[in-house]
Formats: C-alpha cells, sequence, structure tokens
C-alpha cells in the first residue's frame, strides 16, 4: 500500500499517561496524560481480513486502524482519542515503510 501525507486527513490525539519508553537506547518519561495531536488515515480494520479471518474477527473484537506519520515513541502503551472523542487501546504497532508511517491497530474502549 502506498501513502503519503494527503491521505491524512482525520485529527488524532495520542495520549500518554506516565510511560516510560525504551527508543534508541534512549528512556523517555512522560507526564501525567500528555497529548500530541497528530493526523492520521481512520480505516475499519475489518476491510482488510479475507473472509475466514473476518468471520474470525467479527466473533472475537471490531478493529480500526489508524495511519500516522512515523513517531518513535508511539507503542501499545499509549490510547487514541479520535475525532468524535472515541478511546482506543493500541493492539499492535506495524511500521509501513522505513520510518516513514505507522499502522495501528485498535480496539474500541469507550465513548468519551
Amino acid at each position: 500500500m502506498k501513502m503519503n501525507a494527503g491521505q491524512l486527513d482525520r485529527p488524532i490525539t495520542l495520549r500518554w499517561t506516565g510511560t516510560e519508553i525504551v527508543s534508541n537506547a534512549e528512556q523517555i518519561t512522560f507526564g501525567a496524560n500528555t497529548d500530541v495531536t497528530v493526523y492520521a488515515l481512520k480505516e475499519d480494520a475489518s476491510s482488510k481480513y479475507s473472509e475466514g479471518e473476518l468471520e474470525m474477527a467479527v466473533r472475537s473484537k471490531s478493529y480500526t486502524d489508524f495511519t500516522i506519520r512515523y513517531r518513535p515513541s508511539v507503542t501499545t502503551k499509549v490510547t487514541v482519542i479520535d475525532d468524535n472523542s472515541v478511546l482506543y487501546n493500541i493492539e499492535s504497532v506495524e511500521e509501513l515503510g522505513r520510518k516513514s508511517f505507522l499502522i495501528l491497530r485498535c480496539e474500541q474502549i469507550a465513548q468519551k
């Protein structure tokens, strides 16, 4: 999948909550509720499954993928808040291209 920054059209908030992150041998400590707003492409993750995988995914959980510009500090300990105030936990972080983009596979946890 080829991406360009123009496709990132939805503002989302990444929230760190006092998490220590080790990145390139560095430790970063965030204060309570450190928020950063970035632009993302939001996609229903079920559209990426094959028919068999979709059936299994629908029975278990519903996922949403957010694609953002590369940020080394984004891990599964970060919370995502979309433009409709929906909160998501990040289940996985996948790099797209070499330090170009990140795909955040998220599960909805609450409506704010």
